[in-house]
């Protein structure tokens, strides 16, 4: 796991794979509702030892019954919560197939959560949960893209496995020296070279961030001639990067997070390719075709 991206409903792990066997995916999805459960009785016995009454033990009952509930809705087996990960592993182990597994959990999630809209929109219009019933509802559209996502990420993972970066990448792309004002970037990268986005260089070619047209664009262009090309890019350290030897299904999956789509290949600091969506789907054409079978004729 990279990290977790917290956001009006809740968080989103951003993984770096997919489990490698049914066993992982297990123990990954169920520590998180049994780290809650387990908070949950902390709290609760804490609130015992509070006497029971009070501020205080009102305080640490309320958080027990927080994280209870937590652990109990992540349990809902509803891909991709939780729960729904712990079902995708039960029904991998049996089956032997992750791909059967992962379209029967995805559309479990999406059974349920069309279930939580239904179930919001109808408390919505009722007078006594409305709010409730709105939030309800948006739980749902949450799981049902999510699930739908979830699954096509999973397929293509699958489809891209045993590739590297090194596979995909664009081995020759264009980098922009930061100081460079946007005049000469637009003429000589987006006009004269059909460039969207491109890697940003200071001297010796060490890599420091990602610029791309929309960004020059937001510039007003009687500027553009004293903007430089450092001043409008996203830094190096929230751009994703990967080496070439990295498994290209991983760097598929964070790509989604990558500022201007453009995941930057480094070797020892200096970009030596360049990833898309597009790269990979390329890569995913090649993937397939090799795998067809040969008809002789």
């Amino acid at each position: 796991m990279d990290g977790i991206v917290l956001w009006l409903l809740g968080g989103v792990s951003r993984l770096r794979g997919e489990p490698a066997d049914p066993g992982t995916e297990l123990a990954v999805s169920a520590a998180g509702p049994a780290s809650s459960m387990g908070l949950a009785l902390v709290f609760f016995a804490l609130s015992r030892l509070a006497g029971g009454t009070g501020l205080a033990a009102a305080a640490l009952g309320w958080l027990g019954w927080i994280n209870g509930g937590l652990a109990a809705f992540n349990l809902i087996p509803a891909f991709p919560l939780d729960g729904g990960r712990v079902l995708r592993s039960v029904v991998w182990h049996r089956r032997g197939d992750k791909g059967a597994a992962t379209s029967f959990a995805a559309r479990l999630g999406q059974v349920f959560g069309y279930g939580f809209i239904g179930v919001g929109v109808v408390g919505a219009l009722a007078t006594t949960a409305g709010l409730s019933g709105v939030w309800l509802a948006l739980i749902g559209w949450f799981l049902v893209s999510a699930s739908a996502h979830e699954a096509r990420s999973s397929a293509r993972g699958d489809e891209l496995a045993g590739l590297r970066v090194a596979d995909a990448m664009d081995p020759d792309p264009v980098t922009v020296p930061a100081w460079a004002t946007l005049d000469r970037v637009w003429d000589e990268c987006v006009w004269k070279r059909r460039l969207a986005v491109f890697p940003i260089v200071v001297a010796g070619g060490a890599f420091v961030g990602v610029a791309s047209a929309a960004r020059a664009r937001a510039v007003p262009p009687e500027r553009w001639a004293t903007v430089t090309a450092g001043a409008i890019m996203v830094p190096a350290g929230r751009c994703v990067t990967a080496g070439p030897d990295e498994e290209l299904a991983a760097v598929a999956r964070r790509l989604s997070s990558a500022p201007d789509g453009l995941a930057v290949v480094l070797w020892s600091g200096r970009v030596i390719g360049t990833v898309t969506d597009l790269d990979v789907e390329r890569a995913v054409h090649a993937a397939r075709l090799r795998r067809a079978p040969t008809v002789a004729v």
